[in-house]
């Protein structure tokens, strides 16, 4: 998550989309009151190779200790953390209660969506990380035992079944977007360029494959995805693989 308080600009990052590049890409244009959620420790190295600024602002501030809810406090206390007021992947119904209501209401909200069945092939490679853990767990299978992760992305941009989002950037497109971003906050000018040069977390996928291929071989996956997917899919015209 980026809040760029002096745009009113709110990015809500999504899971599988290209979007810790883009966030890197956009935290170039953060200002000190601007709010940025840490990334991993790999992606934080990058951001700062590059001289964008890094995490701030995430955290609560002392005044609001006494307003953190209990579950959150025992959450971080078993895992030996302290509680963060915003983090990376944050689901939208969260910020919103976190953030001022003037903010919430007023600031543009901004998110990356892409085809769910190119998505679940990623989150699958990202997943089950090796060629020994694919042959032992086949795409099919993944999909079968994990249908939750096709509606991760939806629970993280819905606040009572209802999308947040003022602008989509479409994975598919997602230049063509950047710039369309750029056209409309002016501020933002050299964010395209910037993002082009990123490529974070990429090389996980078997790119000789097909989606075609790839679902030719998994019937099973084909099936649900068009089944859990089906309103998305139909809103955002995505193509059906067929072989």
């Amino acid at each position: 998550m980026i809040y760029l308080k002096y745009l009113n600009f709110l990015f809500i990052k999504t899971t599988k989309v290209a979007g810790t590049s883009f966030e890197l890409a956009l935290s170039k244009f953060a200002s000190p009151e601007c709010i940025v959620t840490p990334l991993t420790n790999d992606d934080e190295i990058k951001r700062k190779s590059l001289g964008f600024r890094g995490p701030q602002n995430y955290r609560y501030s002392i005044s609001e200790f006494k307003k953190i809810p209990r579950k959150e406090i025992f959450k971080s206390a078993l895992n030996r953390s302290i509680p963060q007021k915003y983090w990376n992947h944050i689901p939208a119904r969260d910020i919103k209660k976190r953030m001022h209501r003037d903010e919430w209401e007023n600031c543009f909200k901004v998110s990356i969506v892409r085809d769910p069945f190119d998505m679940a092939v990623s989150r699958y490679y990202w997943d089950i990380d090796t060629e020994k853990n694919r042959a032992r767990i086949s795409f099919d299978s993944y999909i079968s035992l994990n249908p939750s992760v096709l509606t991760l992305n939806k629970r993280i941009t819905h606040v009572e079944n209802q999308s947040c989002l003022d602008f989509e950037i479409r994975y598919d497109r997602i230049n063509e977007d950047v710039e369309i971003l750029e056209q409309r906050f002016p501020a933002l000018q050299g964010l395209s360029s910037v993002f082009k040069q990123i490529n974070a977390k990429a090389g996980f996928r078997d790119k000789s494959k097909t989606l075609a291929d790839i679902y030719r071989d998994s019937p099973k996956a084909h099936r649900i995805i068009s089944a859990v997917c089906k309103e998305e899919i139909e809103l955002y015209k995505f193509e059906i693989p067929n072989w």
